[in-house]
């Protein structure tokens, strides 16, 4: 549910990626709150004939391009360099994505068990919870433990950075 100003403020455009994630992402920018209604307002049938599910615009890399775009243009606006968490699938797509909006990896933390230790760009990693500024990016491991995931921010201040609460 939005309000009728509101929508006619913002309403929807064509940006190739799905509308109704542009208009999201752009009401979050501009400091709009986002809920959840408790109660079920609408129902539809979920096909394979749905535009969703055969469109171009909404591939999985055209919601990437919408964050990054986003992240670009709104968070990430006065820096050029972020920590990024997590370089699976989705951390690497998003951190090409930003690398087109010039926005580059100041770190990356890991913290994939399964992930640990494999290459990075190319670089092997640093030592479980060391920091290491190898090419100009800092790759920080992490193991996922609860005692391990108190220790990322001492790491992040130890190399004069700071995470975003």
């Amino acid at each position: 549910m939005l309000r009728s100003d509101v929508f006619q403020r913002f309403s929807y455009r064509d940006m190739g990626w799905p509308e109704d994630y542009d208009l999201l992402l752009r009401l979050l920018g501009s400091g709009h709150a986002l809920g959840v209604v408790p109660r079920r307002l609408l129902l539809w049938r979920d096909s394979p004939e749905r535009l969703s599910r055969r469109s171009e615009v909404y591939a999985e890399r055209r919601f990437v391009a919408a964050k990054a775009h986003f992240l670009a243009r709104s968070w990430l606006a006065g820096h050029a360099r972020y920590v990024l968490w997590g370089y699976g699938e989705t951390g690497r797509a998003l951190c090409r994505a930003l690398q087109l909006h010039d926005r580059h990896p100041q770190a990356i933390v890991e913290v994939h068990p399964g992930r640990l230790g494999q290459r990075i760009g190319g670089e092997a990693p640093p030592h479980h919870g060391h920091v290491d500024r190898q090419g100009g990016v800092e790759r920080i491991e992490v193991m996922k433990t609860q005692r391990s995931l108190d220790a990322p921010p001492g790491h992040l201040h130890q190399s004069g950075l700071a995470a975003l609460a």
